[in-house]
């Protein structure tokens, strides 16, 4: 819950900033709600994205994975961070070559046994909207697993099928 005014606070006092001084901020910024269908779990989450150039869009994203932390009782967290370049772009519509680095951390029990997730993945994103956004992006890549934060860890394709909405501020 603390997580969640803290975004709640950090998002307001940048919107308040964007609207007073909006030639000194991005071209672009806002707010994303966004379902990803990875390897090993389902996740939500909500996520912060800004154009700092006419042809370039960066968002992170903090996720929760939905079976392991509702059903499984083990947390399971997300987080991503992302490129993506215009290659089509009308005034309505974007797509283009996406890049995204995420981590990842499950808390398997109380005898501290976790295991994390590094990925680096290659996709495409397209989006479709004015001020509201519909988004939809895949990603393939290489996942790397690692036990109880060993060194030595195992490596095996990983992929990501989002979708969600994004809200211009």
């Amino acid at each position: 819950m603390k997580w969640l005014i803290l975004l709640f606070v950090y998002f307001s006092t940048l919107n308040s900033f964007s609207q007073e001084n909006k030639d000194y901020w991005f071209e672009t910024q806002g707010l994303v709600v966004v379902t990803s269908f990875q390897n090993e779990d389902i996740f939500a989450g909500v996520g912060f994205y800004f154009k700092p150039w006419e042809k370039w869009l960066f968002e992170g994203d903090f996720l929760l994975g939905i079976r392991r932390t509702f059903f499984q009782q083990s947390n399971f967290w997300w987080v991503t961070l992302g490129g993506q370049r215009d290659f089509l772009k009308s005034e309505k519509m974007f797509f283009g070559p996406s890049a995204q680095l995420g981590t990842g951390f499950v808390d398997l029990d109380k005898e501290e046994n976790f295991h994390n997730y590094y990925d680096v993945r290659l996709g495409y994103y397209f989006s479709v909207g004015n001020k509201f956004h519909f988004f939809q992006s895949s990603y393939y890549g290489i996942r790397q697993l690692s036990l109880n934060n060993k060194s030595k860890g195992y490596f095996f394709p990983g992929y990501s099928f989002q979708m969600g909405l994004k809200y211009d501020l």
